[in-house]
């Protein structure tokens, strides 16, 4: 008996070592000061280690300039009700636009509808149609 709770710890330990050895970057603020505008996609990609919940080309009318756009989930929090059976997660998300696969611009729906920049407030505008839409 005492060999099989040995047997079942080591296990244990071995898998949970295991799971931690590749991480995926939690994306948000506190993370978007690793990213440069420029960054290759490839790079990015390497760097965020995580598979963007939608990925979606845009061309903006105005200009008819391509754009890459890839979307990431980011958990907020997780409401219970009375009963705690059900649960819901709450969440936002944190956009990243490539042009001719470099990093254009990088953040959340309204850092899009924010800026200075037309192009990026055009962005947004479209992703922001993209993502009520999913």
């Amino acid at each position: 008996m005492k060999n099989i709770i040995n047997f079942f710890f080591l296990t244990l330990i071995f898998l949970i070592s295991l799971a931690s050895c590749k991480s995926t970057l939690r994306i948000g603020y506190e993370t978007a000061g690793l990213f440069k505008k420029g960054d290759s996609y490839s790079k990015m990609q390497d760097t965020i280690n995580k598979e963007p919940y939608l990925e979606e080309e845009v061309v903006l009318k105005r200009t008819n300039e391509k754009f890459k756009v890839t979307f990431y989930k980011r958990w907020i929090q997780t409401y219970t009700g009375e009963n705690s059976f059900f649960s819901r997660d709450k969440y936002d998300v944190f956009v990243f636009t490539y042009k001719n696969e470099k990093l254009y611009f990088w953040g959340n729906i309204d850092d899009y509808k924010r800026s200075n920049d037309k192009t990026v407030n055009e962005l947004g505008l479209i992703i922001s149609e993209i993502w009520a839409n999913d």
